[in-house]
């Protein structure tokens, strides 16, 4: 970028002396046709600016401006100061407040562009150019600045491009040609502001030529990126696919082991029933009644209080807690028994959690009783003996079973629970 109108435009070297030389003169020949520098005489510190004294000229710019503070010139020299010391962030915040504070001169929109050229803000560059121009359509360094500004744009797109595609001939080809457009080195001595109107159509040309690469470039890095992002949605959606897939597998295999644990559980607490020696008095009873049976098959068993009617009731309770195992209700399951029943080799609330989780496992349950026998010891006792069927999802058995029952509170509950 080049610098003229008294304000920097360039990518700079804030410390050489032939920087500082030039924006002096620039500096002198900007203002001093806007009528700025009133009563103020500047020709010291321009004098010191142009020898490099620049830390000399800053304290003596500041305390000129301790009794001037609006003084546009004086305002001007410390940012150019700044400039040239390579202190951008305050030289920006005085250029900026000059184009507030005098937004009819093109200068300071075209010295906001240098800096932030420097500090790779092209954007701001441009615009602040666009600014200048705006406001001085025939500013000619502005339109000139600009172009450069555009060239960087323009190769930054092309870098971009062959980044993405290194195979783009294209892309390659084009930035050849902005490379060729690029600023080259520029003399020491400013050029003036009235350009012929040759070498300002000319810079417009180069503007709008690179303008067009650079939206052309733009366009096909959308292009580019909006195929990616196409591909990227498809494999996107293919690995959500396959992860519910996973998920619904993962989902089956639970179940099988849950299936298989139980499974596995009821068998080793079939393995580990403790066999409980009969009383030899009760065995000779039961084969005698067996015996009886058999030779008097119309014949009842013989019960203590025979009573027809608590007969049915007894075997509706073990109908009942039947059907409430089967339906997989946990809750009246558990109340067919009586507080005081005791399982074997196990707490009462390690069984219930057991009878629990046995219970609602299962998808599925049936419960059948088969040929019970009701045998009233007493009032209040009784036994019932009976085969009882059982069929879940993956397991079934046939068992005989004794259920010994006390009578409390009118209802008859399982005392003991005996599978031979």
């Amino acid at each position: 970028m080049r610098q003229t109108s008294g304000f920097p435009g360039g990518i700079m070297q804030p410390r050489s002396t032939s920087l500082c030389r030039r924006l002096l003169a620039c500096a002198i020949l900007t203002l001093m046709t806007a009528s700025v520098r009133a009563q103020v005489d500047t020709s010291t510190i321009e004098e010191m600016i142009a020898k490099g004294n620049l830390q000399e000229a800053l304290l003596t710019t500041e305390e000129q401006l301790s009794r001037n503070p609006n003084h546009v010139h004086l305002l001007f020299l410390k940012g150019l100061i700044h400039t040239s010391r390579n202190e951008f962030e305050p030289a920006k915040k005085i250029f900026i407040e000059l184009t507030k504070n005098n937004p009819e001169l093109p200068e300071p929109f075209n010295n906001l562009a240098v800096i932030y050229a420097a500090q790779g803000d092209y954007d701001s560059a441009r615009l602040a150019l666009q600014q200048a121009i705006n406001t001085h359509p025939s500013y000619a360094t502005a339109h000139e600045n600009l172009g450069d500004i555009y060239a960087k744009l323009a190769s930054k797109a092309y870098n971009q491009a062959l980044e993405l595609d290194e195979k783009n001939v294209n892309a390659k080809e084009k930035l050849l040609l902005v490379s060729d457009l690029a600023p080259k080195a520029r003399g020491a001595i400013p050029q003036p502001d009235n350009q012929s109107a040759l070498e300002l159509e000319q810079s417009r040309n180069k503007v709008v030529e690179l303008e067009q690469a650079l939206s052309n470039a733009r366009q096909r890095n959308m292009t580019d990126l909006e195929t990616s992002s196409r591909e990227l949605v498809k494999t996107r959606q293919m690995l959500e696919r396959q992860q519910a897939e996973v998920k619904v597998l993962n989902e089956k295999l639970a179940g099988v082991e849950t299936q298989l644990s139980e499974a596995q559980t009821e068998l080793a607490r079939l393995k580990t029933v403790p066999v409980v020696a009969s009383n030899p008095t009760d065995v000779l009873n039961e084969t005698k009644q067996t015996m009886d049976a058999t030779r008097k098959p119309a014949a009842a068993p013989p019960v203590v209080g025979d009573n027809r009617s608590e007969r049915e009731a007894i075997l509706m309770a073990v109908n009942d807690w039947a059907e409430r195992w089967s339906a997989k209700d946990v809750e009246a399951y558990l109340a067919a028994y009586s507080s005081s029943f005791a399982p074997q080799g196990m707490t009462r609330q390690r069984w219930m959690n057991q009878r629990r989780e046995r219970l609602l496992g299962p998808s599925r349950i049936v419960v059948k009783i088969v040929s019970p026998t009701v045998n009233i010891v007493s009032p209040l006792e009784a036994r019932v003996v009976f085969t009882q069927e059982y069929a879940s999802d993956n397991y079934r058995d046939r068992v005989l079973k004794t259920l010994s029952l006390t009578k409390q509170s009118g209802k008859w509950l399982i005392e003991e629970e005996r599978t031979d």
